[in-house]
C-alpha cells in the first residue's frame, strides 16, 4: 500500500469518527462524548433514547421520558428535567423536529418527531429493529 493511500484511509476513518461524535453538556457545562442507543420501553413499545459515555461506555442517562403513549411511534418526549442540555443537544444535531408539549405534574416536556434516517447514522442496529417493529 502506498503512503498516500494509507494517509487517505486514515483521513477517511478520522473524518467518520469525528462526524459521528455527539457531544452533550453536563450540568457543569463540560462536554461529554455521547453514544445514542435507540430502544423501546418494555411495557408500551414507545421510543426510548438512552445515552452512554463513548469513552467509558458507562450509562449516562435517558434523553427520552415516557409521559403518555403517542399514536406516532416516532414521537418522544424529551427529558429536559434530568438532562439540562437536552434541547440544545437536539437542536445542534438536527435529529428531531419539535411537534408539541406534554405536561406531567409540574413539568412540561417538549415532544419531538424523530428523523429515523438521520438517526441511523448513529445507531443503525436499533433503529433498523425499531422500523421493522413499527
Amino acid at each position: 500500500m502506498k503512503w498516500h493511500t494509507k494517509i487517505n484511509t486514515f483521513y477517511n476513518l478520522w473524518y467518520w469518527l469525528m462526524k459521528n461524535n455527539l457531544y452533550l453538556n453536563n450540568s457543569l457545562w463540560e462536554k461529554i462524548n455521547i453514544e445514542i442507543h435507540v430502544e423501546t420501553y418494555a411495557n408500551n413499545d414507545q421510543l426510548a433514547i438512552l445515552l452512554y459515555e463513548k469513552d467509558s461506555w458507562e450509562y449516562y442517562g435517558d434523553l427520552s421520558v415516557f409521559v403518555e403513549p403517542f399514536e406516532d411511534k416516532t414521537y418522544m418526549a424529551l427529558d429536559t428535567n434530568n438532562t439540562p442540555d437536552a434541547e440544545g443537544f437536539v437542536e445542534r444535531y438536527k435529529l428531531w423536529t419539535l411537534v408539541s408539549y406534554v405536561h406531567s405534574g409540574f413539568c412540561s416536556y417538549p415532544v419531538y418527531a424523530m428523523d429515523l434516517e438521520e438517526l441511523m447514522k448513529y445507531d443503525n442496529l436499533w433503529v433498523s429493529k425499531f422500523i421493522l417493529n413499527k
